[in-house]
């Protein structure tokens, strides 16, 4: 798709970077780690870029976005292992714990309009 959707100008503007984050459609669905074009020299790029355009030859866009992928992999891993990983316990019973303090919220702020008697009796009739 990163080569394809700069060549066909689908678009009338956007059409390099809408393939860029195309790219990482495959990449994300496989749980891998997005691309990055951060830090890519520009001249790479547009070389690699007008390579396919005037030639249709892929191979030096195809190395370039190689190395942007290892070099896009190296923090990604480091954050990835940073991540704490989600309570089980939590993921599990998540809808009945929105539901416990939906309970609690909607009627508190149904009845909460800055006067003190309304908020005073409020705190007596809640659970």
């Amino acid at each position: 798709m990163m080569v394809h959707i700069p060549y066909l100008q689908p678009f009338a503007d956007v059409n390099k970077r809408t393939s860029r984050l195309v790219a990482n459609i495959s990449l994300v669905k496989q749980n891998l780690c997005p691309l990055s074009f951060m830090g890519v020299p520009e001249r790479d790029y547009v070389k690699g870029t007008i390579a396919i355009y005037e030639f249709n030859r892929v191979e030096l866009l195809r190395d370039v976005y190689a190395w942007a992928y290892e070099r896009s992999c190296e923090p990604y891993h480091v954050v990835q292992r940073s991540v704490v990983q989600p309570d089980p316990i939590r993921l599990r019973y998540r809808q009945r714990i929105n539901d416990i303090v939906r309970e609690m919220v909607v009627p508190a702020a149904a009845c909460w309009d800055r006067n003190p008697q309304t908020t005073r009796a409020w705190r007596q009739h809640r659970p």
